[in-house]
């Protein structure tokens, strides 16, 4: 399966879990989209998008979703795990859905390949929406 394609006008927050708790203002260190995956330089502290295929474990340790774009040193509204998203595009209900190979992609789990390292996503829980539950396993696959 390809990555899920994101419908940047229909990314957002389910109602039923739009609490404050799981939603800040994030600055980003590279351009980013909705839809994308994101995780914390401890450097610099600014979010870049998360890749499986990085040469770190850290590089693919995600830890938001972005819910808008932002230029390099931009601003970036994100929801963190306990939120549920929505996203304009078709989930497979039960599927397992992790950080991709291409930066900020989100895939479901057998597009992961030898050598990739395993961040889970969530679990989707319908066929529009997916609860966020980052796990960063700093396994490689």
């Amino acid at each position: 399966m390809p990555a899920v394609s994101f419908v940047a006008a229909d990314v957002g927050v389910d109602s039923q879990v739009a609490s404050a708790t799981y939603i800040s203002v994030v600055q980003v260190g590279e351009a980013v989209s909705h839809g994308q995956v994101g995780y914390q330089d401890g450097t610099n502290k600014k979010y870049y998008k998360a890749d499986s295929n990085g040469a770190a474990a850290t590089n693919a340790a995600a830890s938001v979703f972005f819910l808008s774009a932002a230029s390099a040193d931009g601003y970036a509204l994100v929801a963190k795990t306990g939120a549920k998203v929505k996203a304009g595009v078709v989930f497979t209900k039960g599927q397992l859905y992790c950080v991709g190979s291409t930066a900020g992609a989100v895939v479901p789990f057998s597009d992961l390949t030898t050598g990739d390292y395993v961040t889970i996503v969530g679990v989707a829980d319908s066929t529009s929406t997916i609860p966020l539950n980052f796990l960063a396993t700093g396994v490689q696959k």
